[in-house]
Parts: structure tokens; C-alpha cells; sequence
């Protein structure tokens, strides 16, 4: 043994049957279906009100489910940032308190309005200038990887915005391109998440000659890079559980 055994224990080889996942997409294209189909029990920490229609099919199965509802209303006229916070501190509460009971995934419906909550909580207002930023990135940086210590997957959903550039042609008058939307779209949320995930997961539907085709491009993928680049159907997350990590079945993310 090397004198370091002395000082530093050895890397844990434990391979956990879970991942933590940055999911992404326009609406309507799986991602909602794709957290519910993930190990039981299953958190669900709702801010914008999207289960109906989706979660009562896997209810009525039998699947353990359960839902955290915030109601998150930043634009009410009583909306202040002691509310914030105290929405915020719940939040937290509630994400620990699962995590302490044995969940084996919690959702995040959707991170993009978890990151606002922090920042109304952290400065009463969505936006600061960077420099103030520090300390509240580090305080989400924390929560994010609370979940490391468990046994537990983590899935948090990230709206898609539309991106604005220069576009078109030059005017006679300004001499510049006019500022309009460029076709793309970029996710909407904590800037620092990609870093903090195992994998990301983007959800695209498209018309198909019999009925929408669901897809899920692979982005970043630590657990398995061979996935990374590479497109599939839609499936559940048992089943891409299986891509992730070779040898596993559909029953160890069940």
C-alpha cells in the first residue's frame, strides 16, 4: 500500500444503481412521463402544476409516487421575500427529509422556477449583478449535491427559452442587424447544473407517420461516455437505466 492509505481512504468502487440527470425540452415532449417511470418511491417537488393528465395512469398501477405542490407565485400582489424564503426553506426541508426517509428519485418540476425561488429568497428580486452571487450559488451548489450521499437519482427539468441575436440585414440607418429571435433555443435555469449532473438528457417530439415520435438525445454522460452523442426512442428510465450502466435490468431501476 502506498504511505497515501495512511492519510486519505480509498476510492469507494460501489457502483449505486441511480443517476443524476439535467432533462431538458419543449413542452409535451416526455419529460414528465420520463421522471414518473423512475425507482420507487418517487418524490415529486411540483412548482408548475404539471402532473395532471400524466401521474394518475401510474397511480392507478400502483407505482409510489408522492407530491410536493408550492405554490409559486412570484407576480401575486402579496408576494414578498420573506415568502420566498419561506417557500425556499420548505423546499429544502422537504428535499432532505426525503432524501432521510429512503426516496430512491426525486424530481425537480421544474429546476428553472427552484433557481428563481433561490434568487427572490437571496435578493428579492430574480436578478443581481454577479458579484453577489457567490454565496448563493454555493448554498445551491450544496443542495444539488446532498443527493451524492444517497442511494437516491435525481431529475431536474429545465424550461427551453428562445435565444435573441442580430439577424437579417444590415439597416441604412443604424447600420446594424435587427435584434430578433434566431431559431434556437437554450435551457433556462441554474448556469452551473451541467456541471453538477451525471448526465443530460434533451426531449424532442416530432410528427411521425403514425402519431408524434418521442427522442432523447444524450448529452454530457459520465456514467457511461459511449452514450454520449448518440439519439434514442423515447423509453423509460428503467430502461435507459440499463444503457447507463451495462449488467443492470429493468428490476434494479424499478
Amino acid at each position: 500500500m502506498s504511505a497515501l492509505s495512511d492519510r486519505f481512504p480509498s476510492a469507494d468502487p460501489t457502483r449505486r444503481i441511480r443517476s443524476i440527470i439535467l432533462a431538458s425540452g419543449d413542452a409535451g415532449t416526455g419529460k414528465t412521463r420520463f421522471g414518473l417511470t423512475g425507482p420507487v418511491p418517487i418524490l415529486y417537488q411540483s412548482l408548475d402544476k404539471g402532473l395532471e393528465g400524466v401521474v394518475e395512469e401510474f397511480v392507478e398501477a400502483g407505482k409510489e409516487i408522492y407530491v410536493a405542490d408550492y405554490d409559486w407565485t412570484p407576480g401575486a400582489d402579496d408576494f414578498s421575500q420573506a415568502f420566498a424564503r419561506e417557500m425556499r426553506d420548505k423546499f429544502i426541508e422537504d428535499y432532505l427529509a426525503a432524501l432521510d426517509a429512503g426516496a430512491r428519485t426525486i424530481v425537480w418540476d421544474k429546476e428553472t422556477d427552484v433557481w428563481e425561488m433561490f434568487r427572490y429568497a437571496e435578493f428579492g428580486k430574480p436578478n443581481e449583478a454577479p458579484k453577489d452571487y457567490a454565496k448563493l450559488n454555493q448554498r445551491y451548489i450544496a443542495i444539488v449535491n446532498a443527493v451524492k450521499n444517497y442511494n437516491a437519482s435525481l431529475m431536474v427539468i429545465q424550461a427551453m427559452k428562445d435565444t435573441w441575436g442580430q439577424v437579417g440585414p444590415v439597416s441604412a440607418s443604424t447600420g446594424k442587424r435587427g435584434l430578433a429571435k434566431t431559431g434556437e433555443k437554450a435551457r433556462r435555469g441554474f448556469e452551473r447544473m451541467d456541471e453538477l449532473v451525471f448526465t443530460e438528457l434533451h426531449f424532442r417530439r416530432e410528427p411521425g407517420e403514425v402519431g408524434p415520435e418521442f427522442t432523447i438525445d444524450v448529452g454530457k454522460c459520465r456514467q457511461n461516455s459511449a452514450l454520449q452523442d448518440q439519439s434514442f426512442p423515447g423509453m423509460s428510465f428503467a430502461t435507459f437505466g440499463t444503457l447507463l450502466i451495462p449488467g443492470t435490468s429493468e428490476a434494479d431501476w424499478s
